[in-house]
Parts: structure tokens; sequence; C-alpha cells
């Protein structure tokens, strides 16, 4: 026989025999938990021969392989996209989603986002979406990890200090609570995150069957994304991401002012997140970023009737720079002094606005934005008719 001088590879040709796994598991195990045995196993797993070996075992390889995975490109990454390859794309899908739940380094998670598409690319329509639906809520939980990780932010914007921009998004100074954030590495998560549901959005445009429930569930994930970090960004980082997920949301079928409205395709499963809702709205009015996307034609004091919602979602938070953009999306959509009957307050919506404005201008602990809820306040109420105007000065009192 052929003279066999590695280990690894002697006890694969015994299971390819035997049939017995735990031995050959056992040694994995041992081996990779050196520096460079995740390297050595690779390139005995690698071999054409074993590939029987990867075919087979491709759940147990899996979970031990990935927690040992660097960062950077290597014959381990080469050895999980080959195992998943091989094997049956619904229990890789299983066990990559299992173990991307269960890592701590955000690099690697991202990283995985790529073997983790092409899997689930393989699936029926219906498992798709169910796969993006597990992958969102790991997506937005290590986006948001990404805090902590870099430089202090200096405003509620995240924009440092001096940094020139528009009257609404450079209004605030005070050092946010948030904690810190670096910018580059959430930036190549983000982009990340969209090109991995961009091929299931041009999935869904050929389909016949179960294409609104896909395009439905795309434009949910890639509008949980439209939270933290990239809510928290610099404007000149966040803004071509930003034009990137709107359109995609946009080419799912789903209107810019259908979804400012709320009026959402039916999944039997509830809408979309409010925060990237809200803040698709803030990009629209505020930024004026793709407007084309919007109606030619608006009436005023319906689009402020429509964003009311968007702006209590963002006042409601209790981050500086998230509640800094609602004054200004508020501020974008305001209509001209006394042109709004009093009959309008019957929405229950223009009430929670005055009171949700006189709370900031009370309990906030940032000077600038309780000076800029007064202004708004005021402004607010200054919209409406004489009746109106006492109604709503009779409750700002009482608030």
């Amino acid at each position: 026989g052929v003279l066999i001088n590695n280990p690894m590879e002697k006890l694969c040709d015994e299971y390819l025999t035997s049939g017995d796994s735990a031995i050959l598991l056992v040694a994995i195990s041992e081996r990779i938990s050196n520096s460079d045995g995740l390297e050595d196993v690779s390139n005995v797993l690698l071999l054409d021969k074993y590939q029987p070996v990867l075919a087979q075992l491709g759940w147990d390889l899996i979970s031990l392989v990935i927690p040992r995975l660097p960062p950077t490109e290597s014959r381990g990454w080469e050895l999980l996209r080959t195992t998943t390859t091989l094997c049956s794309p619904k229990e890789m899908c299983l066990a990559l989603l299992e173990q991307m739940s269960q890592l701590d380094n955000i690099a690697v998670f991202f990283k995985m986002m790529k073997p983790l598409q092409a899997v689930v690319l393989k699936l029926r329509t219906v498992s798709v979406v169910s796969a993006l639906k597990e992958v969102a809520p790991l997506v937005s939980a290590a986006l948001r990890g990404f805090e902590g990780q870099g430089r202090p932010t200096d405003n509620a914007h995240g924009e440092e200090a001096g940094e020139s921009g528009d009257e609404e998004r450079s209004g605030d100074v005070e050092v946010s609570t948030r904690g810190t954030l670096d910018d580059d590495l959430a930036c190549n998560g983000l982009l990340l995150s969209v090109e991995f549901v961009a091929p299931f959005v041009d999935l869904s445009k050929s389909l016949t069957e179960h294409k609104t429930l896909l395009q439905s569930q795309c434009s949910k994930f890639l509008l949980s994304i439209m939270d933290y970090p990239l809510i928290s960004m610099k404007h000149k980082m966040a803004a071509p991401i930003c034009t990137q997920i709107m359109y995609h949301v946009v080419r799912c079928r789903v209107g810019a002012l259908q979804l400012l409205q709320g009026e959402w395709p039916g999944d039997g499963e509830g809408g979309p997140p409010a925060l990237g809702v809200a803040f698709f709205a803030y990009l629209l009015l505020v930024d004026h970023m793709e407007q084309s996307y919007l109606p030619m034609i608006i009436r005023k004091d319906y689009l402020l009737h429509v964003v009311l919602t968007h702006f209590k979602t963002l006042l409601q938070r209790s981050e500086s720079r998230v509640m800094s953009k609602g004054l200004a999306l508020l501020n974008a959509t305001l209509v001209p002094a006394h042109s709004l009957n009093s009959n309008v307050l019957d929405d229950p919506r223009y009430v929670e606005t005055t009171e949700l404005l006189c709370r900031v201008m009370v309990n906030c602990p940032h000077k600038t934005l309780r000076e800029r809820s007064m202004k708004m306040l005021l402004d607010f109420i200054n919209l409406f008719d004489a009746p109106g105007r006492y109604k709503l000065y009779r409750l700002a009192w009482l608030f």
C-alpha cells in the first residue's frame, strides 16, 4: 500500500473505510486548537479524495471550523466554502445560522455572509424567505456591535466637531451617549449586508409564485439595516449606503409614498421596521435623497399628516442624534402658518406631536435639542387656525 505520513490522512482513510466519525472528529478538534492547525487540517480535507468526508460530516465540521476562522482569507475559509457546496443546502443554511448566532468576531460574521448567500440561493423560495427572516435580526445585532469599537462620536449625528452640514444635521453638538463607532468597519459590514440581499431582490423580479412574499421580506431586511450604526454615521459615509438600500427597496415594488403611508404588501406578519421607515422618510425629505421615488405632486398638508407617525418613532428614542433627525423631519414638512383647520386635531397624532415636543423641551438633557424643540413647538402650533392654536396651547400647558 501507499505510505501515509500525515496522521490526519490516515484517519480520513479509516473513516471512509469504517464509517466511524468519532475518532476523526476528535482528532480534527484537537488539531485545530493549535495556532496553525486549521491550515493543516484544511490542506488535508481539501484533497479531492476526501470530498466524501466533507459531504458526510459537513454539519460537524462546520461547528468545529467556524469558531477558529480568522477575519482574513485562509485555507480554512476555502474549506468552509467547499463543505457548504458539497452538503445539503438546507442543512448548511441551518448550520451556518446556528454558528453565526454564536460568533463574537464581527468581521468573521460578515465574511460568512457570502457562503451563506450561496447556500440560501439554492433553496426553494419559501425557504429563502424563512432564511432571510432568521438572518435579519442576526445582522442587526452584529451591526450594533460595531459601536464601542472606534472613535468617540462628537455630536448627535456622528459628525466630528466642526464638520459642516445642513442646519438640521449640525444643530446638535453634545457628546452622544451611544459610545463609540468605527465607521470603516461599520461601512464594510453595511455594504456586505446590502450585497447579501441584492441577489434575492433580483430573484424576486423573476418569480411568479411567492413573488410578493419574497419582495416583502427583502424590503424588511433592507429597512432593518437602517438602524444602528447607519442612522448614527457621518452623512458623507452613510449616504452611498443609504442610496443602495433605497434603490433595492423601491425595486421590491415598494413605492416610497406607499411605504411612508404604512401601506405594506400583505404577508401576514406585520409591516417593516418602524425606525427603518422613519429614517427612509428622513433621507427623502430632509437629505433630499432619491426624491424621484416620490410623486411629483404631493399636497404639503398631506405629507405632514403622513410624516407625523415617523416623527413620533424618531422622537420617542433616547439617542440624541435620532431625536435630532426627528425634529429635522418635522421641520421639513411644516405647512404655511394658520393653514390647518382645527378639525384635523381629531387625529390623535397632532396632539401626540405636541406632547412629544413638550417632553423633549422639558426633559431632554441636551440644551440644543431642548431649544430646538421649543422653537418647533411654537412653529407647529402656529400652523393651525385660532381655535386649533388655542386648543394646543392649553394642552401644551397641561403637558
